[in-house]
C-alpha cells in the first residue's frame, strides 16, 4: 500500500508538471513583450538600411581596411571570401561606369538580401523546431501517454489485496452450465448449486442437478449464473476484452494539424523567399 501510494503520488506531480508547462504553453505573451517586438521590428527598417548604405560607402570601407590589422585582414580574408568580391566588384565596375549608379544598385541589392536571407533562416529554424517537438513528442509517446488500464490495476491493487479471502457468492447460488449429454449426445443445460468455498484456493464448489461437481472462480461463477449459451457465451467473452490501448492515437491525430499549419506554410515562404531571392 505504502508503495501504491508512493506511486500515486510521483504520478500526481507529473501530472501537476504537465498541466503547469501546457498552461505556459497556451498563456498568450504580454503586451511588454508584444509592444518590445514591434517596436524592435520597426526599428530594423531604418536601421538596416542605414547600415547597407554605410557598408556600401567607399570611404568607410577604406578607413575599415586602414584601422584593421594585417593579421586580422589575413584571418579575414582566409575566412570570409573578401578577395573574391573585391575581384567580382572590379569586374563589374568595368561595365558600370557611373559608379554612384553601381554604389545605390549594391545598397539595395545588400539590403533586399539581407531581409530575404534573415527571413528564410528564421523559417527555417521555426519549421526545424517545430519538426523536432514532434520527434519528441513520438519519442516520449509511452511517458506522456500511459495505458489507463495499468494506473487503474495499480490504483486498485491495494484495495483488492484485502477483498482477496472474502466469499463474494453465498451458499446455494445457482449456476447454469452446459454440457454434453452422454446419452443423445447433445449439448444440455444443467443446474447446480455452491455448496463449498475453498478460502485458500479462493474455488467454489458446485454440485450439478446428475450429482457431478465442479469447482469455479469467482469469473467462472459469475460468467455461469445467468445460464447463456456456448455462443452467447463467446460473444461475451469478445466483448468483454478490453480494447487494446494504443498510445500513438494522439501522436497520428496530430499529424494533419502538423502538415496543414507547419509544413505547407513553411514550403510557400520558401517558393515565396527563393523566388525573391531570385528576382534580386
Amino acid at each position: 500500500k505504502n508503495k501504491n501510494s508512493g506511486n500515486t503520488t510521483k504520478n500526481e506531480i507529473v501530472n501537476d508538471k504537465k498541466k503547469q508547462d501546457e498552461q505556459q504553453q497556451q498563456q498568450p505573451p504580454s503586451l511588454i513583450l508584444s509592444l518590445g517586438t514591434a517596436i524592435v521590428a520597426l526599428a530594423t527598417l531604418p536601421l538596416c538600411i542605414l547600415f547597407c548604405r554605410t557598408c556600401t560607402n567607399p570611404t568607410f570601407l577604406q578607413s575599415i581596411t586602414n584601422l584593421t590589422p594585417q593579421p586580422i585582414q589575413d584571418l579575414l580574408g582566409f575566412m570570409l571570401p573578401i578577395s573574391e568580391l573585391s575581384a567580382a566588384f572590379d569586374i563589374v565596375s568595368t561595365f558600370v561606369p557611373d559608379t554612384d549608379l553601381l554604389h545605390g544598385m549594391l545598397k539595395h541589392l545588400l539590403f533586399v538580401t539581407f531581409h530575404i536571407q534573415v527571413g528564410m533562416g528564421h523559417i527555417g529554424i521555426d519549421f526545424l523546431t517545430a519538426e523536432q517537438r514532434r520527434k519528441n513528442m513520438l519519442i516520449r509517446m509511452d511517458v506522456d501517454n500511459p495505458d489507463p488500464s495499468i494506473e487503474e490495476t495499480t490504483s486498485s491493487s491495494g484495495s483488492d489485496s484485502g477483498s482477496n479471502n472474502t466469499q463474494k457468492y453465498p451458499l446455494g447460488r445457482v449456476v447454469s452450465k452446459q454440457f454434453q449429454d452422454p446419452t443423445t449426445g447433445k449439448m444440455k443445460l444443467y443446474h447446480g448449486k455452491i455448496q463449498k468455498y475453498f478460502v485458500k484456493e479462493k474455488l467454489y464448489h458446485v454440485v450439478f442437478e446428475d450429482s457431478d461437481s465442479e469447482d469455479m472462480d469467482e469469473d467462472e461463477v459469475a460468467l455461469y449464473s445467468e445460464g447463456i449459451t456456448p455462443k452467447e457465451e463467446d460473444n461475451k467473452k469478445k466483448t468483454s476484452k478490453k480494447k487494446k490501448f494504443d498510445p500513438s492515437r494522439k501522436f497520428r491525430r496530430s499529424a494533419p494539424s502538423f502538415i496543414l499549419f507547419c509544413v505547407v506554410p513553411y514550403m510557400i515562404q520558401i517558393i515565396l523567399f527563393g523566388n525573391l531571392n531570385n528576382f534580386v
